[in-house]
């Protein structure tokens, strides 16, 4: 065993799926009641860790000074090394793999895997890279909160949320193609890092839907509208009514609409998504009335009860 820790290297932690964030909660609550069973598998030679990324990063978040383990294999080149994490996923040695291609909360089905690890050494890092961007055909399933975070809303749900709130001055998480549906004044992409921008005026949020970014674009959210940055928002999200962030916004927020069927996000090949679940669009504002109208044709709108209307007053109290 290594007592040393394992460093990350960028391009081969990029071959493994992100975990969904039911799935990261589950390995959290599970390392926090029974511990860490299964040891970081490291590339000897130099040090890289090959499985437990998922691991590694809810321990260093949650638990100060943690005691890892880690088991070392000797390989002769970097290929070996992707090599050996494929083998890794396809053979479920990590908690984390074993968790995400069991359940299904990875973009990669166990299928997928396996046909990658009996490729050549060589051709195992290209091909997995070609599966986790989404470019198999027909391979992937074509769900937002399994890794592919690059899917944007149409037409049809951005329309009702700019009428409730009179025009949208901002889209934090963007890029120019998905801004030609949405026409907000100001638009963050991903090299922007809408995370560490101020938002203000009026909001439309489809939030990366992966696990590590999408609670924090909902907090971030809610701290805004809180301080009053944020007059009004419209954050839409799949229906994971179990998960944190999905309860901090609709304690926030003043209504709810869970859509009737699922919603047709599109991707920068026009290629249209097939989402394994419905979606919910969160409402934060004061335009209560102009928002169950719009938005009532699109699915089922449930106002909070500590925004309805009190004393015929034309304002929601809270």
């Amino acid at each position: 065993m290594l007592t040393t820790p394992a460093c990350i290297d960028e391009e081969c932690a990029a071959l493994l799926p992100a975990l969904s964030a039911d799935a990261e909660g589950a390995l959290k609550e599970s390392i926090s009641e029974r511990g860490w069973r299964d040891a970081l598998v490291v590339w000897k030679q130099e040090g890289i860790l090959l499985d437990g990324h998922n691991r590694m990063r809810i321990c260093d978040a949650n638990w100060k000074d943690y005691k890892y383990k880690y088991s070392a294999v000797s390989l002769p080149d970097r290929d070996a090394s992707f090599a050996t994490a494929v083998d890794t996923l396809a053979g479920n040695l990590g908690t984390e793999a074993k968790t995400a291609l069991l359940s299904g909360d990875t973009n990669l089905s166990r299928k997928d895997v396996q046909a990658a690890a009996e490729l050549p050494k060589g051709k195992q890092k290209a091909a997995v890279a070609k599966l986790l961007k989404g470019d198999g055909k027909g391979n992937l399933k074509a769900h937002q909160n399994q890794g592919v975070i690059e899917w944007y809303t149409p037409e049809k749900y951005v329309d009702p949320a700019r009428k409730v709130m009179g025009g949208i001055d901002l889209d934090p998480a963007s890029n120019p193609l998905a801004n030609k549906t949405v026409k907000a004044k100001k638009f963050f992409a991903a090299r922007d890092n809408g995370l560490s921008k101020p938002w203000k005026g009026t909001v439309i949020l489809n939030p990366p839907f992966r696990a590590d970014l999408i609670s924090q674009f909902v907090a971030k959210l809610c701290r805004h509208h809180a301080a009053g940055d944020v007059t009004q928002a419209v954050l839409l999200t799949n229906n994971n009514t179990d998960t944190r962030w999905c309860h901090e916004a609709a304690a926030a927020s003043a209504a709810i609409c869970f859509t009737a069927g699922r919603i047709p996000f599109y991707n920068p090949d026009k290629e249209v998504a097939a989402p394994t679940n419905g979606h919910t669009l969160f409402y934060f504002g004061d335009q209560l009335t102009s928002f169950v109208s719009e938005f009532s044709e699109l699915g089922t709108v449930m106002v909070q009860a500590a925004f309805m209307f009190q004393n015929g007053s034309s304002r929601p109290h809270r």
